[in-house]
């Protein structure tokens, strides 16, 4: 036996009075001690009752967890960049509307009020979980709920592919060799038209009927998904993942690099969607071969590809953020840099700990041993022999002192304690009961019920988050209205099909936030007050503001439809050839140049593929060929829709430079506890609030719609949206730019304030100096 054996042998006797023979313990113990290395195998410990200088950094889910990548996978900048591409994915679902928005109103039959309900839907189910979840997740283990809300995320918006594949939806027969059911199509656009015959008219009454009904289920499905998103937006791609990296960062002022990690994915998303999308809007719904293309207003596009892509995408790349460790430096360090950043950005106090240097030393790193509440034998360091409990047993000094499993002693599972009878001449192992955590969890539970409205209080009385709420509501209630309908404006307004528009916004798009994100993240990392923050918000929206008015210069104009009514239209007299009263809309580009609200207006009466011969009404035509073609015929304002894209460009350069300042800005201001429940406050105001903008902009802009076929909209009044956006956005950013200002007065006003106190503070302790000084001088004279 060692001497260190022997004097932990010597001090259990002395404690229990045991006359047990040395040779005896010392067999006893070296037994124990193999039969333990062979039997036990490492296992994790758990998280709850790791000290606060003790960090776990194994992946894995549950049991399943490994050391084995180490700091290689278990770092921030590997988790920025998961959670971006996350986010990535999950965010280009929000593109599928404003892009695909066409067609869902043609196979919806929905106006554009309507059609607002898409994106007020996602907004619903976001807020009315974004609350629960910035208060009481705060705790929780943040990259498991990411990445298990993003998997589920997935999934749920698979649901519209197999929708369409279950139920499909198809377009018209169309093709070159006018057979019997492509011809009876085409008719209705035809002058020489005319329903024949009771039957018809019933079964078509009937086939309509039917198709509302079941585009009405449709639709309704599609809400529910959309709802469905946004609930689990709220765990996966929202103030979480801030969270997460702003607590494992040492030094705050490098948050903005991970940020900026994270936002230079986001702000491809918004680009790369539309280019998608893009690329979708020319791909027939059904995916079968027609004649038709995109520029025809009865093409309907394969809008339910996008959510199979992009929810298939969104469930790969989150399942690896399932993985992470819960944190990935200690709660002692957690705390230090927390305390330290209070003091640091500007004016903060300490209520509890006044140490606020985090320490460089390596953090005690967690291997695969033994967990602690397994055995008691696992102390490694012995115990003084004050801290030695009354009755100590070898099993608690570290010498295990089990006996050989026999009949009348079988071996015991789980936790022991060596225990000593009351006369002292036997020694048996007694099973602990370890005491459940329920009971703590539940008063963890009613602690944060209990903060929730302390916590409203705190946030609602800094001044300065209340003026961000104000930013807030200015941006949210006519950016979220008119946001899902600019793409449709730039097609609209330079007639350009919706895949050019997508292609060209993409990229401008793609350069000017990248490159924005870029310019943030340096301009924020070299930034040290929160007042600093406002300055790099207020520049970037002067700018915006500069740049607004020239959307208003470079347009284009209304053009004149034949037969439309209203300020376009160009009456055309067709009683001498055919009725067009009971013919079917359909926009077409005549072969003089000149657009017709259908093939009927301009006389044609033999379809061709998706064209239309024999038009005898035409205007001007000079070639041998009178013919039209589905669709409205080209501007010739090119130049103006590349001026359009260049400052567009531009313009989300600008933008993004003002993202990364906002949200460092927020979690700066309020307490270290209360961030994750600032920042969902933020999104749940911002979404309250813009829930009925989709709709109340959807009215709006129905309201300048120029022709109308049912419920859906063929033709906007160029002029009146492009004065429209323009004005909105202008108004936006003065209002915000005065939000700003006062901002910077607080700031202003809190900085002087601070100074005076320090002032007062030296001058009292000059004072006391003086008086000092003067009692010595007087006590010397006596």
């Amino acid at each position: 036996m060692s001497l260190e054996e022997q004097r932990k042998y010597d001090l259990v006797n002395k404690g229990n009075g045991e006359k047990g023979s040395v040779k005896g313990i010392q067999s006893v113990a070296l037994k124990s001690r193999q039969e333990k290395e062979i039997t036990e195998k490492p296992k994790f410990p758990d998280l709850e009752e790791l000290d606060e200088d003790e960090v776990d950094v194994s992946c894995g889910i549950w049991v399943f967890r490994t050391n084995l990548f180490g700091k290689y996978f278990s770092n921030l900048f590997v988790f920025a960049t998961l959670v971006g591409l996350a986010t990535l994915f999950t965010t280009m679902v929000d593109r599928i509307v404003p892009v695909q928005l066409k067609s869902l109103e043609k196979q919806f039959n929905i106006d554009n009020a309507k059609a607002g309900l898409l994106t007020s839907a996602s907004k619903f189910g976001l807020m009315s979980t974004i609350l629960i979840a910035g208060h009481f997740t705060k705790k929780s283990n943040i990259p498991m709920i990411i990445g298990l809300s993003g998997v589920l995320q997935g999934f749920i918006l698979m649901v519209p592919a197999i929708l369409q594949l279950v139920d499909p939806y198809e377009l018209e027969l169309i093709d070159s060799t006018n057979n019997t059911n492509s011809t009876s199509n085409s008719n209705k656009y035809l002058c020489n038209h005319t329903l024949s015959g009771p039957d018809t008219s019933k079964n078509n009454d009937t086939g309509t009927k039917e198709a509302k009904v079941t585009n009405q289920l449709a639709f309704i499905i599609v809400l529910v998904v959309q709802v469905l998103k946004g609930i689990t937006d709220t765990f996966h791609s929202f103030f979480l993942p801030n969270v997460y990296m702003d607590d494992n960062v040492i030094e705050k002022s490098k948050m903005s690099i991970y940020m900026g990690i994270r936002q230079l994915f986001s702000s491809l998303a918004q680009p790369l969607g539309t280019e998608i999308n893009g690329v979708l809007t020319e791909i027939p719904i059904d995916l079968k071969e027609t004649e038709m293309d995109a520029t025809d207003s009865r093409f309907v596009a394969a809008w339910w590809l996008a959510f199979l892509i992009f929810g298939a995408g969104t469930a790969l790349t989150s399942f690896p953020l399932m993985l992470f460790p819960k944190r990935l430096i200690s709660k002692k360090k957690q705390k230090q840099a927390l305390d330290k950043a209070v003091i640091t950005f500007a004016g903060g106090h300490l209520t509890e700990e006044k140490n606020t240097e985090v320490s460089n030393e390596p953090e005690k790193k967690i291997v695969p041993v033994p967990s602690r509440h397994h055995s008691l034998a696992n102390l490694k360091e012995p115990r003084n022999s004050l801290d030695l409990p009354r009755k100590a047993s070898l099993a608690s000094i570290g010498i295990s002192g089990s006996r050989r499993p026999s009949l009348l002693f079988p071996p015991l599972e789980g936790p022991t304690e060596r225990k000593v009878s009351i006369t002292g001449d036997i020694v048996f192992d007694q099973p602990i009961k370890l005491k459940t955590t329920a009971s703590g969890k539940q008063r963890a539970l009613v602690e944060l019920l209990k903060d929730f409205p302390k916590a409203l209080y705190r946030l609602f009385r800094l001044p300065i988050f209340i003026l961000i709420l104000a930013d807030v509501a200015i941006i949210s209630i006519p950016y979220n209205g008119i946001a899902m309908f600019r793409n449709t404006y730039m097609a609209n307004e330079y007639n350009i099909r919706m895949s050019e528009v997508s292609y060209a916004s993409g990229v401008s798009t793609a350069i000017g936030q990248i490159s924005g994100t870029l310019t943030s993240t340096w301009l924020a990392s070299r930034v040290r007050t929160k007042e600093g923050y406002v300055w790099i918000m207020m520049a970037s929206y002067v700018l915006q503001t500069c740049l607004n008015p020239f959307y208003i210069v470079f347009g284009c104009d209304n053009e004149s439809v034949y037969g439309a009514q209203g300020s376009i239209g160009v009456q055309v007299n067709t009683s001498s050839l055919c009725d067009c009263a009971s013919s079917k809309q359909l926009l077409s580009c005549g072969s003089d140049g000149n657009n017709y609200l259908s093939p009927c207006y301009a006389g044609c009466s033999t379809p061709q593929g998706k064209n239309f011969l024999e038009c005898n009404l035409l205007q001007n035509s000079t070639s041998g060929s009178k013919m039209v073609t589905p669709g409205l015929c080209p501007t010739d304002c090119q130049t103006n829709f590349m001026v359009y894209v260049v400052l567009h460009g531009v313009q989300s350069l600008v933008e993004g430079a003002s993202s990364i300042p906002r949200n460092l800005l927020t979690l700066r201001l309020v307490d270290a506890r209360d961030r994750a429940f600032a920042m969902s406050f933020l999104m749940f105001f911002y979404n309250i609030i813009s829930i009925p903008s989709p709709n109340l902009f959807g009215s709006i802009i129905d309201g300048s719609c120029l022709i109308w076929d049912g419920e859906f909209c063929t033709l906007y009044d160029r002029e009146k949206i492009r004065y429209l956006l323009a004005g909105v956005d202008i108004g936006i950013n003065v209002a915000i730019m005065i939000t700003l200002s006062l901002n910077i007065l607080l700031f202003r006003l809190e900085n002087r304030k601070r100074l005076k106190l320090e002032q007062s503070g030296q001058l009292q302790e000059q004072e006391g100096v003086n008086i000092e000084i003067v009692i010595t001088k007087e006590t010397e004279k006596l």
